[in-house]
């Protein structure tokens, strides 16, 4: 499976399959629970992650040795949110390939709230009819704790949500920053973040009015979004303002962002329905990456608010000297008698 979203596997029961090879429990935790035990304990997180890392624990128990076990709570989507291999659990990497998996849905209901997984390697295809019913019991077990969690991020992303754009809301950065910046570390990888201002934003609201500034706001994080790549991030920081996170990117990388987006913005008029107003948007743009910052997100970010700053009094000065350009033009145009 890659790129789809994972079919329910077949529906034979726990009991009437062979039983599985499996794994010890870890020290400490007992024997691996099942059925009615198993949904107490896991209803008990609410949290999507904290709920994965529970399940990928049991999955790790109950596979084969070495088998890959894979989650998600995105039932829509063939791309895993947790792996857990050799005895660890880790968020599962953007750009990481998903492997041919033998999965199935935790179905509540009628509703399905995602899948559980292991990756079909030999040892798992060797034995994969008897693991087709340790998963569909695990599904059916996990399936209304996952039903949970998902109610319960859905809540919290209320709250993490810009409800003008739907982009992630200032927040949510706080979140976003640690986690780039932790997996940035962990890996190896470079992190740069783009600072983005919409130019003269309050005239559109002063002239137009905040219903068209609205809608100025909304088309221009449409069209952001269509120039950043699947692994970036974008946020509406406040206001006009517009925070970019974009990892294995470094600063120099980065500032190639403005280009890109001014093309974009200047190609793409915002219009305001009911009017003849198109609105030809442009952007300034500061950058920094976690290298400049010391590792510190929060440094990262102060740098590109001040590298913004420079930005946009370098455009401000270049427009003066267009205008005072055009004025000198117009003056002497004038004098030799060729003005209009």
């Amino acid at each position: 499976m890659s790129g789809k979203r994972p079919a329910t596997i077949s529906t034979a029961t726990a009991e009437t399959a062979a039983p599985a090879a499996r794994r010890p429990a870890p020290a400490g935790r007992g024997a691996v629970p099942s059925g009615a035990e198993l949904t107490a304990r896991l209803a008990v997180h609410l949290d999507p992650a904290d709920l994965q890392r529970a399940l990928l624990e049991v999955m790790l128990a109950r596979g084969p040795h070495g088998a890959r076990a894979l989650t998600s709570l995105d039932p829509e989507s063939g791309t895993p949110e947790f792996v857990g291999e050799d005895g660890s659990i880790r968020p599962f990497e953007r750009d990481e390939p998903v492997p041919p998996l033998l999965a199935a849905s935790l179905v509540a209901g009628d509703t399905a709230h995602g899948w559980i997984a292991w990756e079909l390697d030999e040892a798992v295809a060797a034995r994969r009819a008897s693991l087709e019913a340790v998963l569909a019991q695990l599904a059916a077990d996990a399936a209304v704790p996952a039903a949970n969690a998902r109610r319960y991020r859905a809540a919290l992303e209320l709250g993490m949500t810009d409800p003008l754009t739907g982009l992630h809301n200032r927040r949510m950065l706080e979140s976003l920053l640690e986690r780039e910046a932790e997996r940035a570390r962990r890996h190896g990888h470079e992190l740069a973040l783009a600072l983005c201002d919409l130019d003269a934003f309050k005239e559109i609201n002063d002239t137009l009015g905040h219903a068209a500034g609205d809608i100025a706001l909304q088309g221009a994080a449409r069209r952001m979004l269509s120039v950043l790549r699947r692994t970036d991030l974008l946020v509406r920081y406040g206001g006009d303002e517009f925070v970019a996170l974009l990892p294995g990117a470094s600063a120099a990388q980065a500032r190639c962002l403005q280009p890109r987006l001014g093309q974009r913005l200047s190609a793409e008029p915002v219009e305001i329905p009911g009017t003849p107003v198109a609105l030809r948007l442009s952007v300034s743009v500061g950058v920094a990456d976690l290298a400049a910052a010391d590792g510190d997100p929060w440094r990262m970010l102060l740098l590109a608010d001040q590298d913004l700053y420079r930005a946009k009094r370098a455009r401000s000065a270049a427009r003066r000297a267009v205008r005072r350009a055009a004025r000198r033009a117009s003056r002497r145009l004038a004098s030799e008698g060729l003005d209009r």
